[in-house]
């Protein structure tokens, strides 16, 4: 019987692994020791390296990849030397026991159980280090990014199928890697001073994924605040060199959010157009806006540096908001005469579902504190959305004196709905009721109403 588990996220804490190890039935390590010295036994030197480097790719990849993304992962003269083999075959030749590959393609460790012995015992053929790993990982995306003709390709709509994972981990592979490793930063100031940093943000918004620059920047402010410790304890970096890739952490989060839209029109305006807008003290503006200020000249600009300004919504023209409300992935805003424009609160982009319309007057809107539940209060009902699909869930009739709402909260797990009102009384509505939910008082203040 072959197991085959979805793939996980391999950066586990070590009390996380022991106890992991400790819970490995002893049959199961018994007969991975077996595996892995068998198959050590009967592969060349060679041969095993390309193993280590197969398993390497295969367990600290951060989701499961195709037989083809694992040989454009792989080292450039390692893809050389098999490209005339059957690398599917190969894989499993090189890898038996520790590797299935299902009739999609794809390349998965035959189970969890494996993954933790490959990483964690260090007394067999086989011991992967997994910051050693994540390395490998991330210079291969590096590479994939960096490939001579990449923007041509991209163009000529011929892109790599590892491109495409590349793009939206190699960051998450980047905070993964040991910090003292010299080459690791001397590609990451690579890519950030030459046009790849353009050809890349130019894939994401051709696929409509500029969500990954806001992740890519935090993991780039994790990984510069670390190196940042470990180069001012040695004295042995350059201000400088720290300082370039803290401004493209800033620069690709304001980037999204003064530019997303554009992007995401017209995905080329970020190779010419874009940087002459950014401020002149960006890296993004220093490295390629200055290029381009002999045939496009920007003026006006308020300030050098970016401001506090992260992005602007526009609700069309006439259309005027009352209130605005962020919580978690969304962010809100209440126009007249009754709709809700949604937004997502890391690109700013309008969610597909928006805009929501009560169809009357709306006082006051509240999120859940998970934001996929909005309570809207209107005039003659209050309504609640399913902020995902945009489908109004419950609709109940709000109180005949008609006071209005000043406060309004989700609690008990977004099963009680409290409305502190005009009238200084405390109502509530229970939401797991099968039928219309019904006000219920639940405290009253005293003095004149």
């Amino acid at each position: 019987m072959r197991l085959v588990v979805d793939k996980v996220n391999t950066c586990h804490t070590r009390p996380d692994v022991e106890r992991a190890l400790e819970e490995l039935p002893a049959g199961m390590e018994a007969l991975y020791d077996r595996m892995a010295r068998s198959l050590a036994q009967s592969l060349s030197v060679t041969d095993r390296a390309f193993a280590s480097t197969i398993l390497q790719c295969v367990t600290c990849s951060l989701r499961v990849l195709t037989v083809t993304e694992v040989s454009q992962a792989l080292d450039q003269n390692t893809s050389e030397m098999l490209e005339s083999l059957d690398f599917q075959r190969s894989i499993i030749d090189l890898c038996r026991g520790f590797v299935v590959i299902d009739n999609g393609g794809n390349v998965d460790m035959v189970h969890q159980t494996a993954r933790e012995y490959l990483l964690n015992r260090d007394d067999h053929p086989f011991y992967l280090d997994r910051y050693a790993a994540h390395q490998q990982m991330f210079l291969s995306c590096m590479r994939c990014l960096m490939a001579t003709g990449l923007r041509a390709k991209l163009g000529r709509s011929q892109k790599p199928e590892f491109l495409e994972y590349a793009a939206t981990l190699w960051s998450s592979h980047l905070i993964l890697t040991p910090i003292d490793c010299e080459r690791v930063f001397q590609v990451m100031k690579k890519f950030f001073t030459g046009q790849w940093v353009l050809t890349w943000i130019y894939a994401l918004a051709a696929t409509n994924q500029l969500r990954v620059l806001v992740q890519a920047s935090k993991n780039l402010s994790k990984y510069t605040a670390k190196r940042k410790a470990y180069d001012s304890a040695r004295n042995e970096r350059p201000i400088v060199e720290q300082e370039l890739l803290e401004s493209w952490a800033v620069d690709l989060l304001k980037i999204v959010g003064k530019f997303g839209t554009n992007l995401r029109r017209n995905p080329e305006s970020i190779y010419k157009i874009v940087p002459p807008f950014c401020p002149q003290n960006s890296s993004i503006y220093q490295l390629f806006g200055k290029m381009e200020a002999k045939s496009l000249t920007v003026s006006g600009l308020s300030t050098e540096n970016w401001d506090d300004s992260l992005a602007r919504m526009s609700l069309g023209y006439g259309t005027r908001s009352s209130s605005i409300m962020a919580a978690g992935p969304q962010v809100a805003v209440l126009a007249t005469p009754g709709s809700i424009f949604m937004y997502d609160s890391s690109t700013f982009e309008e969610t597909a579902v928006s805009p929501f319309t009560h169809g009357e007057r709306v006082y006051r809107m509240e999120f859940n504190s998970t934001a996929t539940i909005l309570a809207t209060y209107g005039y003659r009902t209050v309504k609640f959305w399913e902020t995902s699909s945009g489908k109004c869930k419950i609709s109940v009739e709000t109180l005949q004196s008609r006071p209005r709402p000043l406060a309004m909260l989700f609690a008990k797990n977004n099963t009680e709905f409290f409305v502190g009102f005009e009238d200084r009384k405390i109502r509530s509505l229970n939401l797991n009721q099968s039928t219309p939910p019904t006000w219920q008082l639940v405290a009253a203040g005293r003095g004149r109403a």
